[in-house]
């Protein structure tokens, strides 16, 4: 992936794009899906909630 942006906004997002056409190209999944987005989702609420309430917030799986 040596043709993506140097910037990381652009470059990740170009990143993301190479890596899930190279899985729906060779059927593979080494690009993030939808439980991967539902689990950093969960992580962030979670330290939201711990920043509003000043301690720990246990993650549930």
């Amino acid at each position: 992936m040596a043709d993506c942006p140097d910037d990381p906004i652009t470059g990740n997002v170009a990143r993301m794009y190479a890596r899930m056409a190279a899985d729906l190209a060779q059927g593979t999944r080494t690009a993030p899906g939808f439980d991967d987005a539902v689990a950093l989702h969960r992580l962030i609420a979670a330290v939201e909630a711990a920043d509003e309430h000043g301690g720990r917030v246990r993650l549930s799986p």
